[in-house]
């Protein structure tokens, strides 16, 4: 990928500073340094592209966006809640006649919230088109914006061969994450990413115990409930707040932020792949139309793949909706206190049955 990159271009592995939770091997040195080659390649290929608009005469009525789509495609990165897999580089830039379309100076950093949703209103408030209401998006450039965004949100639910229902809400300042299973492990196994270099580097390092205390975490079996992070102190989220009684209002706050966005997109992410396959047999439309149509009890549904108390779990054991008997029965039989409960042994047990 980086045929042709200038030498002083390439990145030296032995002078990178490399992620406090990765084990300082020179392979894991080499793929550091081999990211940052690859980004240096780039800058290459959209300079030939900004040339070509320069020599067809489109460069002075062209905005160019430049993003990337994700995190490093390695653990703890790629397909993670925490910034190094969430966090992205985006340049916006404008020629002179339309720079003030800009949402700052031509130059200057913003820290402003962007999140991808917000890139479809964005190129049609420029184009001047009607924004739909059913993109939850907002324009981050352009006259006559609505006010900044105060939280972004990310989801992860299947990667690959596996489930682990997470999400995140972010504010400036604050990361919040909810993990849904967190008697999953944080790296369950999964086929391709195990074959990557850093992540054999990685189960090498914990096997032999010289992983980096901050990357120990990743080999833990289960997840805690809940993650909260001040990342004006802890940029690389390693030190989890959820416990610590001065932080309480923001985790409250953090907490109420992802409710209110789970019930007003009305999260699908909460109803089971099977189920939905069966609403939409049949209803004969789509699981975006149900959720909308059908009266599906989002908070309901949410508070038992979220829930910790056995008997209200019990209860919705038998609710008329089956999204909501699925997560009952998942959170009950993954409980900590299950075994002191005979009642909800019982009630599971009956429940095997359970025909949705």
């Amino acid at each position: 990928v980086t045929k042709g990159l200038p030498k002083d271009l390439r990145a030296n592995p032995d002078k990178l500073i490399l992620p406090p939770y990765f084990p300082d091997t020179p392979l894991v040195r080499e793929l550091w340094a081999r990211h940052y080659d690859n980004i240096a390649m780039m800058d290459i290929l959209i300079g030939n592209i900004l040339n070509e608009l320069e020599e067809d005469g489109l460069a002075e009525n062209t905005i160019v966006l430049y993003f990337s789509d994700h995190g490093t495609g390695v653990p703890r990165h790629k397909r993670w809640m925490y910034d190094s897999g969430l966090k992205v580089p985006m340049i916006a830039y404008a020629p002179e006649k339309y720079q003030h379309l800009l949402s700052g100076k031509p130059g200057v950093a913003s820290d402003e919230l962007v999140s991808f949703i917000d890139l479809a209103p964005t190129v049609l408030h420029l184009a001047g088109a009607a924004i739909p209401n059913n993109m939850h998006g907002r324009a981050f450039l352009g006259e006559n914006l609505k006010p900044e965004r105060a939280y972004a949100y990310a989801t992860r639910d299947r990667m690959d061969e596996r489930y682990d229902m997470q999400r995140a809400v972010r504010s400036k300042y604050f990361k919040y994450i909810r993990y849904y299973e967190s008697y999953k492990p944080y790296t369950q196994y999964m086929n391709t990413p195990e074959k990557g270099d850093i992540m054999k580097e990685i189960r090498k390092a914990y096997a032999n115990g010289t992983l980096p205390v901050q990357g120990v975490h990743m080999m833990a079996l289960t997840k805690p409930d809940e993650e909260l992070f001040d990342l004006r102190k802890d940029p690389n989220e390693l030190s989890n707040l959820t416990n610590d009684p001065q932080y309480a209002h923001i985790l409250l706050e953090m907490r109420e932020a992802h409710n209110r966005w789970s019930d007003n997109t009305k999260d699908s992410g909460l109803i089971p792949e099977t189920i939905i396959r069966g609403w939409e047999n049949k209803y004969d439309a789509s699981i975006y139309d149900i959720l909308r149509s059908q009266n599906v009890p989002i908070t309901e549904i949410r508070d038992a793949a979220f829930g910790k108390d056995l008997s209200v779990l019990t209860k919705s054991l038998s609710h008329k909706n089956e999204a909501v008997r699925f997560w009952s029965a998942i959170s009950l039989g993954n409980g900590q206190n299950l075994a002191k409960n005979h009642k909800a042994i019982a009630d599971l047990n009956l429940k095997l049955n359970d025909e949705v």
